[in-house]
């Protein structure tokens, strides 16, 4: 004879195994994409110190470009590779790429 109850109980249970499963997954998913997200913007708070050290005073023109430009990792990117570069050349490749993007 078949146990009714005892095939509703596993399916049951097999379901909320997969219900937990669905839940642990999202959670995860939403703890790396906020882990993403802090690690950019530690990455552009770094950045703006840079551009702040190298003379950009909140509220120049270079100051301003930067925050937009360090929106785009290419960006970001390229500007960190200049660490051993003068001030003056940092702050001008800012200028310099932000007038060939808003020609």
């Amino acid at each position: 004879m078949v146990d009714l109850f005892s095939a509703r109980d596993k399916r049951d249970a097999d379901e909320s195994a997969r219900e937990k499963r669905e839940t642990e997954e999202r959670a995860r998913e939403k703890r790396e994409t906020e882990e993403s997200v802090d690690q950019t913007r530690q990455e552009i708070q770094h950045m703006m110190a840079m551009v702040e050290a190298d003379g950009a005073k909140p509220g120049s023109d270079e100051h301003f470009y930067a925050t937009f430009l360090f929106m785009e990792k290419k960006y970001r990117d390229v500007f960190s590779s200049f660490t051993a570069h003068e001030p003056i050349a940092r702050l001008g490749w800012i200028k310099r790429i932000w007038d060939l993007n808003n020609k």
